[in-house]
């Protein structure tokens, strides 16, 4: 793009040097469904330089991102942001006009554009640059879930959606072998019969066959067995490896869809999942609902249709009936024990949506406005959430970029945490026997959910974020074994875990960084160590995603039979051009 001048702003193509600048302007302007730093770097790289820029002496007042979809007429805006600086100072407009510009270069008939429906002066400027409503998004995700195509989604998404299958399955694998993951797969293959309809594995060693979705039951269960399991960060109550993609993987065995068909219908599911989880802004987990319990059911539902070819009517019913199957209370989180029910809430979730896409398949009905009508979702689970947010940015903003991977099996809000003693262990060389004292500030949501002194079995330990503090003095937190030998492994521990002061973060804590912590060490010989971490530390990291995943795959799956787990992987990391059904056969 060359560029041009309307009074004193200039707009031309941005560059990667403007990433850090575009990221401040990016969060500053939107509280929720923010484009990721990640996703910027990625779109500042095309070489059809989708994000234009605006300058006011030489600093940047504004930016548009544009996205350009192969075949179709339109050019869409994807984000539009202004710098509260230069407001009134016609950037939005010229931004606009540099957009239709863009569009016209490249053949496109029309610009196009979504706003909340509340955001009166970004609708006061568009309309007067000649923009008209066209329709208001109401069953948006059926309608978006069963037309996404596997070319219109960015290799990073697919990437990642592919880690975030290989991340569950390795899981589930690991998490088959535990007490509770036993107890369930018995049942699963109790209810789920190995007949005709067995078509959908069990990931537990033997790789036995039962329905999908006493499948969806078992392995959802597995994978969440051991707080190993990927996430959305910042939080929003979202599992999506949990949750949609074991669903969808057992369905697809069942329907013998291809990979590319799968990684689709997976993307479909879980950027309207994590939609479900922004729009209820963490509220349920405050009334005492496991937030992901109930998102997980959407996703799942949602994934699974797209692979049975239900249509928009049917996916629009599968979302309704799923709602009446979300579930999960916090209630293991204050009696200290029972943690072991916490494990079984995605495989709820997994096997609801996958038992709502089914029934709707056959014509049983849901309330179609579940989501966001009266006494649904977010009416009952999020009184004072957002509808608005269950449709922003869907099918422009690929929040699956945000999924995030564990590296320690304890709760997300002990990530953080447990990185930061081991970064001043590393650098100061002291042990536990060193110290004597610890503060924790931590966030509201720890000092409320995750705060246990006295944890009762394993469970209730890995949710609490003193205790895994403590353990990361004594043993390796990223080993499973060190959290399977239980709270009551070593005294010491727990001295030191009843002993941690926690305190309120001093500051202001963005919305989903809930483990955004400062540690503070004093060692008996007088020195004070001081660290602040976020659970964003490690994003700026991407490129090492996908080894990392590998890595902890192989470690997690060391227990199928000499060769099997490389080769798995193999099949997974091709797994576009693979018929599902015969992924686990050997």
């Amino acid at each position: 793009m060359n560029n041009w001048r309307q009074s004193s702003i200039n707009i031309r193509a941005a560059r990667p040097r403007d990433l850090d600048a575009i990221a401040r302007l990016e969060n500053e302007s939107f509280e929720t469904d923010r484009v990721s730093r990640r996703s910027l770097r990625e779109f500042l790289r095309a070489p059809h330089r989708p994000v234009i820029a605006a300058t006011i002496d030489d600093e940047l007042a504004g930016y548009a991102l544009v996205s350009l979809r192969k075949g179709a007429r339109a050019l869409r805006i994807y984000s539009l942001a202004v710098d509260g600086r230069f407001t009134r100072r016609g950037v939005g407009r010229a931004l606009l006009q540099a957009c239709e510009v863009y569009g016209r270069r490249r053949r496109r008939t029309a610009l196009t554009l979504e706003v909340r429906y509340d955001n009166a002066s970004a609708i006061g400027l568009y309309e007067s640059c000649g923009f008209r409503q066209f329709g208001e998004h109401t069953h948006y995700y059926a309608d978006g879930a069963t037309a996404l195509r596997y070319e219109d989604i960015p290799t990073p998404v697919i990437a990642i959606t592919k880690a975030c299958l290989i991340d569950a399955i390795a899981v589930a694998l690991f998490g088959s072998d535990l007490p509770w993951g036993k107890s369930v797969e018995d049942f699963s293959r109790h209810v789920g019969g190995e007949g005709e309809n067995a078509a959908s594995t069990i990931l537990s060693p033997k790789l036995r066959r039962v329905s999908a979705p006493a499948a969806a039951l078992a392995n959802g269960t597995f994978a969440h067995s051991f707080e190993f399991d990927n996430l959305r960060q910042p939080s929003v109550g979202v599992h999506p490896g949990s949750t949609a993609a074991l669903a969808a993987l057992a369905v697809a065995e069942e329907f013998s869809v291809a990979g590319r068909d799968l990684i689709t219908a997976l993307v479909a599911g879980n950027e309207c999942m994590l939609r479900t989880g922004l729009a209820a802004k963490s509220i349920s987990e405050h009334l005492g609902f496991h937030a992901p319990g109930l998102t997980g059911v959407f996703g799942s539902a949602i994934a699974a249709s797209r692979i049975m070819g239900n249509d928009a009517h049917k996916t629009t019913m599968a979302i309704g009936i799923g709602g009446s199957f979300g579930s999960g209370l916090l209630a293991f989180a204050k009696a200290g024990n029972g943690g072991m029910v916490k494990r079984l809430h995605m495989g709820r979730a997994a096997e609801g949506g996958v038992t709502a896409a089914y029934l709707a398949a056959r014509g049983f009905e849901g309330p179609d406005v579940v989501l966001e009508g009266k006494f649904g979702y977010l009416d009952v689970y999020a009184e004072g959430g957002d509808p608005a947010l269950l449709v922003e940015g869907l099918g422009t903003r690929w929040d699956s970029l945000n999924i995030w991977f564990k590296m320690f099996p304890c709760h997300v809000t002990a990530q953080a945490p447990v990185r930061a003693i081991q970064h001043l262990q590393r650098e100061h060389k002291f042990g536990a026997d060193d110290i004597a004292r610890i503060v924790l500030a931590a966030s509201d949501k720890v000092l409320s959910h995750h705060a246990d002194r006295a944890p009762g079995d394993i469970g209730t330990a890995q949710y609490s974020v003193p205790f895994s503090v403590a353990l990361a003095l004594f043993r390796d937190p990223a080993d499973p074994q060190a959290f399977l030998d239980g709270p009551n492994q070593n005294p010491k521990i727990l001295e030191i875990c009843r002993a941690i002061e926690l305190r309120p973060y001093s500051t202001a804590i963005a919305a989903g960084h809930n483990a955004t912590c400062r540690l503070d060490v004093t060692l008996k010989d007088g020195r004070t160590l001081s660290i602040d971490k976020t659970d964003g530390d490690e994003r700026e990291a991407s490129a090492a995603v996908e080894p990392l995943v590998e890595k902890k795959f192989l470690n997690l799956t060391s227990r199928l039979s000499s060769g099997r787990p490389a080769e798995l992987l193999g099949r997974l990391k091709a797994i576009e051009g693979r018929n599902i059904a015969e992924l686990f056969k050997f």
